[in-house]
């Protein structure tokens, strides 16, 4: 899976504050396995604004 995101610091307090809670509670054990990256070129398709 490839997720972007602004900054690293960024994705460490979401899986701390929100998604931890939620892989505890379904039961889920063990670490996963994850590499950051930075980010060196974006494609937007044409007529797509590229903002959520």
């Amino acid at each position: 899976m490839t997720d972007v995101w602004g900054a690293q610091a960024d994705v460490e307090r979401f899986f701390a504050e929100r998604l931890a809670a939620a892989v505890k509670s379904a039961g889920i054990t063990g670490e996963p396995e994850t590499r950051f990256s930075p980010l060196h070129r974006r494609f937007v398709a044409p007529g797509v604004s590229g903002v959520a």
